[in-house]
């Protein structure tokens, strides 16, 4: 039978903190674990769905965060090329009007 290892759980905690205790617990348990702090709990069935849907709720949210980071990075990208396109719009309307100052004053003198 497969344990899990967990650091002992202090107080009386509720179901559902039991559950993320023992799946966190699964996760750092590839390291090892001090006998005198862990205690070994059979790895029920149960107990392995509660530690996969812990371990997919903690990938969904690395995603979500990157995901986040990502739309913030082309949000930002998106305003610098709008700035972008203003100065240059800006720049050529300057030197349409130039040119048109330049004729005009060809034109007239």
């Amino acid at each position: 039978m497969n344990y899990l290892y967990t650091d002992t759980i202090y107080g009386k905690p509720t179901e559902d903190d039991i559950r993320t205790e023992k799946a966190d617990a699964v996760i750092k348990a590839d390291a090892g674990y001090d006998p005198e702090t862990t205690i070994k709990i059979p790895m029920t069935q149960e107990l392995r769905n509660y530690v996969d849907i812990y371990r997919l709720k903690t990938a969904i949210s690395e995603i979500e965060a990157g995901n986040q980071q990502r739309l913030k990075f082309l949000e930002e990208e998106k305003e610098v090329k709008a700035e972008r396109q203003r100065e240059a719009l800006s720049d050529a309307s300057e030197a349409i009007a130039q040119q048109d100052r330049e004729v005009w004053l060809r034109e007239d003198h």
